[in-house]
């Protein structure tokens, strides 16, 4: 089952940030994302994902042209959560 610790976080230096995305099931996206100008802990530079207490979240049901949802402040739990939902079909608003 997938979990947190499968997320491969890339760095992005020109924005001091850190994320990883995921096509969980065809056409349900997951972004994970942390660093100063995010909804994530701490808010400064991030270099790794060691660094970080709670992320940023973004869903996206559907192809490139659909809005994401996004969510703040999520822990390492809540985001194995959101992902095993994800993958057996659940439909998931963050905002709530």
């Amino acid at each position: 089952m997938l979990q947190f610790k499968d997320l491969e976080f890339i760095r992005q230096e020109s924005q001091e940030r850190i994320q990883a995305t995921l096509e969980i099931i065809p056409n349900v996206h997951l972004s994970v994302i942390a660093g100063p100008n995010e909804y994530s802990t701490p808010k400064s530079a991030i270099i790794s994902p060691d660094e970080v207490i709670s992320f940023e979240v973004g869903i996206r049901y559907g192809g490139a042209e659909v809005d994401w949802v996004v969510g703040g402040w999520k822990s390492r739990e809540e985001i194995t959560l959101i992902m095993v939902d994800l993958y057996i079909g659940r439909y998931l608003d963050l905002r709530r």
